[in-house]
């Protein structure tokens, strides 16, 4: 849809009244584009499928196809009526992860061993935490300037519960986001023994 005009855009979100909506495992059902949405938001989509006996969020392959990616798919069922989503491609993504990968750390063969009080050893762990997520994040997203404060902050969050993962995926369902079928393929393929 990106090479065709507004006209053409409009006549598809004019023609197209169904949309492909997760039915359970292995069902897909068309549905009318008002009737569902886009799960953007984690939490209410976990609350609506606990309390719902119908389906209600549009449907997207897992994992997902290199011509039929989610941002693919969120771009299309927005312009044709159905609430949009912002989302990173997964080639992105996993980017993002070997420039991490490909770090290179130095370290001292002697032990530093720093005593201090309680409070201020948080505070230098949480100083610690935030140069750390923003050098990270700013390296990540050095193309999208305005995502690099929101992950700066879930990474210092992740660092601060020692990246717990029970505590880390909860914390990211409280900010919306989710790991995605590819993204947990690639981390294992990358991390095999973790």
């Amino acid at each position: 849809m990106q090479h065709n005009s507004w006209k053409n855009e409009h006549f598809l979100s004019e023609s197209l009244m169904k949309v492909p909506v997760d039915s359970g495992p292995g069902r897909i059902t068309l549905f009318n584009k008002h009737d569902v949405f886009i799960a953007d938001d984690l939490q209410l989509k976990d609350l609506f499928i606990q309390s719902s006996s119908r389906p209600l969020f549009v449907w997207y392959p897992q994992p997902c196809l290199p011509l039929l990616s989610q941002t693919v798919l969120f771009e299309l069922y927005s312009k044709i009526g159905v609430r949009s989503s912002l989302n990173m491609e997964a080639n992105k993504r996993h980017e993002a992860v070997q420039s991490l990968l490909k770090l290179i750390v130095l370290e001292t063969s002697e032990t530093v061993t720093v005593k201090m009080d309680e409070s201020a050893e948080q505070k230098d762990q949480l100083l610690y935490a935030t140069y750390f997520s923003e050098t990270i994040a700013a390296g990540l997203l050095w193309e999208k300037e305005d995502l690099i404060s929101s992950l700066s902050e879930l990474i210092t969050m992740a660092y601060i519960l020692k990246f717990d993962a029970d505590a880390v995926g909860f914390m990211m369902k409280s900010k919306n986001l989710q790991l995605f079928v590819e993204d947990e393929e690639f981390l294992s393929a990358v991390f095999p023994n973790e």
